[in-house]
């Protein structure tokens, strides 16, 4: 182990990293992680070799033929770290539900995220990012400021979700159809796909049976 994240939130159920949220050589990306506590946390992971000088000090030790310091990634020990979250949501504000798996919007620019829940919900967030104009001049970007808006909560399913999947970027059209941003699949302890459209909420949704969809 190169790298461990302490949290507070007890088990964790779910973790997805958002596409194209890597920092260069210092930063992994941004974690969205599911937690049994009720939250869901946005974790800006750092990288390994990158976590503070006075613990790679503290853990280096000669390169080869006992000169120099070893490469970077090698140093003994794992580094052990915990984090402040960009941002965060709670099951608390939706009636105390709690989540069991997370979903990234795969298009660019990737600010919605899924996030399905044991009582057989669906929450849709939408990721802003802003920077007042003094900080985005001098291009402080670590003095952004992170916030997860609700766009919807809605019944999907009679026991648990276990899976979500949005549909393929694809979809889109020239005509400028935005199905790829509403259109996703939920999977529980059933034998049905169902698809739904966040522009509609639960009030219509196309169920699919598995094995018809295997067998057409």
């Amino acid at each position: 182990m190169v790298l461990g994240i302490c949290l507070d939130g007890g088990v964790v159920w779910d973790c997805k990293w958002r596409p194209g949220s890597s920092g260069g050589d210092s930063r992994l990306g941004t974690l969205a992680v599911v937690l049994g506590s009720g939250e869901v946390q946005l974790l800006p992971v750092p990288h390994p070799d990158h976590i503070g000088s006075a613990h790679a000090a503290a853990h280096q030790r000669p390169g080869p033929r006992g000169t120099g310091t070893a490469p970077p990634g090698e140093l003994g020990g794992p580094r052990l770290v915990r984090l402040q979250p960009e941002a965060s949501a709670a099951g608390n504000d939706l009636g105390g539900s709690l989540p069991s798996v997370a979903e990234w919007l795969p298009s660019a620019p990737h600010d919605l995220l899924l996030v399905g829940f044991w009582d057989g919900t669906v929450a849709l967030w939408r990721l802003i990012t802003a920077m007042n104009g003094a900080e985005a001049s001098a291009g402080r970007e670590s003095e952004r400021e992170v916030r997860m808006e609700l766009l919807l909560h809605m019944p999907a399913l009679e026991g648990p979700v276990r899976g979500l999947a949005w549909v393929p970027p694809e979809v889109a059209t020239a005509a400028g159809d935005r199905a790829h941003r509403h259109l996703f699949a939920t999977v529980g302890h059933s034998d049905k796909l169902r698809f739904w459209d966040s522009r509609r909420g639960s009030n219509k949704s196309s169920n699919f049976c598995a094995m018809n969809l295997l067998a057409a």
